[in-house]
């Protein structure tokens, strides 16, 4: 991913409302594209891909659904399912959803490449053919294998074993790049700078996070059982989100152990953005 000079002259990043990591991986690739003086856009499918149906936000409340429903029985269920037949997954989804997507992609315009950061997306993409398609892995570890499926250019993962599930895969070494996962301009800073920012001591210390969304009843019997074992570390509580799981994470602190709740307020949805916003207009 270059600059202007010898790089694309137009990026389009997709990406889809099933867990927060992947459109905030979407946004941060923006951002590091733009510093670049390239041309970006980001865009989710699901917003535009039908006129009279809502799929973002169904998509968005079954994914907190799958996740947490009896501790996430669906999400694992489904997860699998693609994990063991990728190929079929993937043609399925193509069958289902490939003809309107070739049609709302024509309807953005042009581009040079594609970057994705949701597996599906990259193949969806892939079998459209044309124009070069790059694949961000957002998950590390033994990632599911419906990630590499498709005619995708390059894939870019995060870590070793991801590659080494690509390569299992049979997906050529020279396609597979292990880059470190981007952050966001300001996002960085040194371990005094972070402790300070988060009121945290210079000791050992046990990072516990759902996510962007803050999901998945794990997280929190994990937090109640570091907070019963009484041992000799301070907690990092990440909520996301997820308002519910900031109270439990707070009053868990209270008990006196040592420990930092952290979270950020859901975005409103479109919908509810433009009625606030005619609101103010009309009262102005």
């Amino acid at each position: 991913m270059r600059g202007p000079a010898t790089g694309p002259r137009r990026v389009v990043v997709l990406t889809l409302p099933l867990g927060n990591g992947h459109t905030a991986a979407a946004h941060v690739i923006a951002g590091v594209l733009r510093r670049d003086g390239t041309q970006v856009s980001v865009y989710d499918p699901s917003e535009s891909l039908f006129s009279l149906f809502p799929l973002a936000r169904v998509l968005s409340r079954f994914y907190r659904f799958a996740v947490n429903w009896r501790a996430g029985a669906v999400h694992v269920a489904l997860y699998r399912l693609a994990d063991r037949h990728p190929a079929g997954t993937s043609r399925i989804v193509n069958i289902l959803f490939g003809r309107r997507f070739r049609s709302w992609l024509a309807s953005i315009g042009p581009a040079d490449s594609f970057v994705s950061t949701f597996s599906l997306l990259g193949y969806l993409l892939a079998e459209r053919g044309g124009t070069p398609v790059i694949s961000f892995v957002t998950d590390a570890g033994t990632v599911n294998r419906i990630w590499f499926q498709g005619a995708v250019e390059r894939y870019i993962v995060p870590d070793a074993d991801s590659r080494a599930t690509a390569l299992r895969c049979g997906v050529d070494g020279d396609r597979v790049s292990l880059v470190r996962p981007p952050m966001s301009a300001g996002a960085a800073m040194d371990r005094d700078q972070a402790r300070r920012r988060l009121n945290l001591e210079d000791r050992f210390t046990v990072l516990v996070t759902g996510g962007g969304s803050g999901l998945g009843k794990g997280v929190l019997e994990a937090a109640r059982a570091l907070v019963s074992a009484r041992t000799d570390v301070q907690l990092l509580l990440n909520a996301g989100t997820n308002a519910g799981l900031r109270r439990e994470f707070t009053e868990l602190c209270a008990t006196g152990t040592r420990c930092t709740v952290t979270w950020r307020k859901r975005p409103s949805p479109p919908f509810a953005r433009r009625c606030r916003s005619y609101g103010r207009a009309a009262r102005a």
